[in-house]
């Protein structure tokens, strides 16, 4: 009977402690029960914990769940000593059930009953699928074996050990093998064996050492598909003799004899036309036998008997009608026609076998035309008479041609040792070459006007217009008193005035006696004196070397290739100086154009052109690269840009801190001031030079008084614009930074040691550290700027 009235709250119970909240709930102790019963709980949040043994029931006093020493009864009170005890069903609604060593039981997880997994690297078997089947059922097995071995089974699931072994590749099955097909018969590369053939084999059977076939009579059966009947090769016993057909009628012995128990017919169709008797007589088709039982005499063929047997005999030849009896020693034989033979007896000694139409017959050589003759090695042969051969005067050696001389060192070497050598001419007084002794070397011979002469210690050469010397002789030799002379060591020289003349005798080009050229004039008193008009109009620009003086006609100015560029030759203006790029487009308006290489040689060329005082270098647009910096050590000087189109770009590396920029003002030492730099690009090309020490513009102590205006500074791996000095007494003091576009350097505008400046105008964006950073400095006015997103400081 439960009594509602004696109900105790569990306040007043010490041994029940509940450790959370309890929504919605009535807790109380039935004295009837003895127990603690709990009504509409709807959710306990944090811990139940009891201090001894708890049992959980219903109403009906049907066990919900008991605990006691840690371990947990379900539907039971009765523990055991695992941690949890269940009475009845366990249904897992996750359907895994988790091990202390990582082994996993899924049931009923993927559609399949039983699944086990094992760890730490996860491996599932599968124990039974979705059908039910499980091992055994499932083509699961399970046994023990030996390693190498072959499994088998023992029963329907179950493996153990056969005897065949399997050991690198090699299948070892021990005792008697059979391999047969269900009838008993076995087929080698043919599924259909003969029914009474043990083993059918189609194709050739090779092995590494002896194949034995044998039977209890060593019979060997081959039969080809092709054939009707069997062919037997019968291996009568073990001696090593063999008998070929069933009834043997050759044998075969070890020793390679062949025995014969019938005659040896030799057929053709079928028919048998000749055959070996058992005497070794020969017998023919039409029945005749002959027996070989002695040899004829040496030399005696074996001639036919007609209808008879063939008899040894002698050939009886033909020789003009009757039989050739007898022949010369040496004679040679030869056919007259027919059955006709006659003897040639042997010729003279030195004749040679020719023949005529009919019969051959000896000959002499000069009956041949045939040359004879002895000569010398290398020379080559000549005719001394009709038929006979001797030694010319010219000899081949290697490849080489020498007449008169037996060693020629050259393709042709002609050599006398006096008189000519060489005479070319239809008659002597046709004569236009002679080579003759001791060097000397005549064209033409009643007026010779070429002559070599090398018999003296030195070589003359002698233009003449007759064979005695005259007033109008080209001499040349190392003598001082000659119009014309070379000298042994090459130089040329002129003893006296040379003079080339016109038509008109008139004086046209003079060469003179003290060194001088002088065209239209006799006496020319300059290196080069020209008496009339100079015209200088090439189609092209000259190579490019020092000096090269051209008229450029689309220009229409001189040009001079000057401090390694071309530029005009008489400059526009002593203070200003035009630059070109090399990809400028109108670069014959230039004093200056750059190479496309190196192109700051040029421009700091045309900035010491400027007078002292200073001047402008203007640079057409362009891109002008450059492997060093621009330097201006000179006051009063400005370098004006056509605008964003004149592109300074830097092509080199800095590797000295605080040492330069692209434009490097001052040289560290002394004052400059009235510098400006303007309306121009400086790129500085960060991407392929990074150093920190690139700068754009550096100003390099004791600059005054000068001006940075309107340029597009930007991509610098160190500052846009530096201004550098290590001490107040070095500041770069009193110069204006306006109107520029500086971007994407590294510190925008950096002041150093610098005061008394005017920065202004200016935009400043980009930058990867400071837009303006002024370090040391003091009294510089900042106006006007537009400076953001820089990485540090404004």
């Amino acid at each position: 009977m439960k009594l509602k009235y004696k109900k105790i709250f569990t306040a007043i119970f010490p041994g029940l402690i509940v450790a959370g909240l309890i929504f919605g709930a009535n807790v109380y102790y039935d004295l009837d029960l003895g127990r603690v019963i709990v009504e509409q709980i709807t959710r306990i949040v944090g811990m139940f914990e009891t201090t001894a043994t708890t049992t959980l029931a219903s109403e009906a006093g049907s066990v919900f769940l008991a605990t006691a020493g840690g371990r947990v009864g379900v539907a039971t009170t009765t523990l055991t000593d695992a941690a949890l005890t269940v009475a009845g069903n366990l249904t897992i609604s996750g359907g895994k059930i988790f091990g202390a060593n990582q082994e996993e039981l899924w049931i009923g997880f993927n559609n399949d009953l039983i699944q086990v997994v094992r760890g730490p690297t996860p491996t599932t078997y599968i124990v039974c699928d979705s059908s039910g089947n499980c091992a055994g059922n499932y083509n699961y097995v399970g046994g023990t074996g030996t390693p190498n071995y072959l499994a088998k089974f023992s029963a329907t699931s179950t493996l153990t050990t056969s005897t065949i072994t399997e050991i690198g590749g090699v299948v070892n099955i021990p005792g008697t093998t059979t391999l047969a097909t269900t009838a008993g018969f076995v087929g080698i590369a043919t599924s259909t064996p003969y029914s009474n053939e043990k083993l059918t084999v189609y194709g050739n059977i090779w092995g590494s050492g002896n194949i034995i076939l044998q039977s209890g009579s060593y019979n060997l059966t081959l039969t080809p598909a092709t054939l009707t009947a069997n062919r037997t090769i019968t291996f009568p016993d073990l001696s090593g003799t063999v008998a070929v057909s069933s009834t043997a009628p050759i044998t075969l012995s070890s020793t390679g004899v062949i025995g014969l128990t019938t005659p040896l017919a030799i057929s053709f169709g079928g028919t048998a036309t000749t055959s070996i008797g058992s005497a070794g007589s020969v017998v023919y088709s039409n029945g005749t036998t002959y027996a070989f039982t002695s040899v004829g005499t040496a030399g005696q063929p074996l001639l036919s008997g007609g209808s008879g047997a063939p008899t040894w005999g002698t050939l009886s030849v033909s020789f003009g009608g009757t039989g050739l009896t007898s022949v010369a020693s040496g004679a040679l034989l030869f056919g007259s026609g027919g059955t006709t033979l006659n003897t040639l007896s042997l010729g003279s000694p030195g004749t040679i076998l020719t023949a005529s139409t009919s019969a051959p017959y000896w000959s002499s050589l000069s009956d041949l035309s045939i040359a004879t003759g002895t000569g010398a090695a290398n020379y080559i042969a000549k005719c001394t008479g009709t038929n006979t051969l001797s030694t010319s005067t010219i000899v081949e050696v290697g490849g080489f041609v020498g007449i008169g001389t037996s060693s020629p060192a050259y393709l042709l070497d002609v050599y006398s040792a006096g008189g000519n050598t060489i005479r070319l001419g239809a008659s002597s007084t046709d004569t236009v070459l002679i080579g003759g002794g001791e060097g000397k070397l005549t064209v033409g011979v009643v007026d010779p006007w070429l002559i070599q002469n090398t018999s003296a210690a030195t070589t003359t050469l002698y233009i003449r217009t007759s064979a005695s010397a005259g007033a109008d002789d080209i001499v040349f030799e190392p003598a001082a008193t000659e119009k014309l002379r070379i000298l042994e060591n090459g130089d040329l020289l002129f003893p006296a005035t040379t003079t080339l003349y016109t038509s008109g005798n008139t004086n046209q080009l003079v060469l003179g006696s003290n060194g001088n050229v002088g065209i239209g004039t006799s006496a020319p008193a300059y290196t080069l004196d020209v008496n009339g008009s100079l015209r200088l109009r090439p189609i092209s620009a000259p190579t490019a070397t020092s000096g090269v003086i051209y008229y450029d006609s689309t220009a229409d100015k001189f040009k001079c290739y000057q401090q390694g560029g071309i530029a005009n030759c008489i400059s526009n203006g002593v203070a200003t100086i035009i630059v070109a790029a090399s990809d400028s487009q109108q670069k014959y308006k230039a004093d200056y154009i750059c190479s496309g290489s190196g192109d700051q040689t040029t421009i700091n060329n045309a900035i010491s052109a400027l007078p002292s005082g200073g001047g402008i270098i203007y640079l057409l647009e362009g891109t002008y690269n450059l492997t060093g910096p621009i330097t201006i050590t000179k006051s009063n000087v400005a370098i004006i840009g056509s605008g964003k189109a004149t592109v300074l770009k830097r092509m080199w590396d800095e590797t000295t801190a605080n040492n330069s920029g692209v434009i490097t003002v001052g040289d560290g030492t002394n004052s400059y001031e009235g510098i400006l730099i303007s309306n121009l690009q400086i790129d500085g090309n960060k991407v392929s030079y990074t150093n920190t020490n690139n700068h754009a513009i550096f100003f390099k102590k004791y600059i005054a008084k000068s001006k940075i205006k309107g340029n597009w500074i930007q991509n610098s791996a160190g500052n846009g614009i530096y201004f550098y000095a290590t001490a107040s007494g070095e500041s770069n003091s009193y110069n204006i930074i306006e109107g520029n576009d500086i971007r994407s350097n590294y510190e925008g505008i950096y002041l150093y040691y610098s005061s008394y400046n005017t920065i202004s105008g200016n935009t400043v964006q980009g930058n990867s550290s400071n837009g303006i950073y002024l370090s040391s400095s003091s009294n510089n006015t900042i106006s006007g700027n537009t400076v953001q997103g820089n990485s540090s400081n404004g």
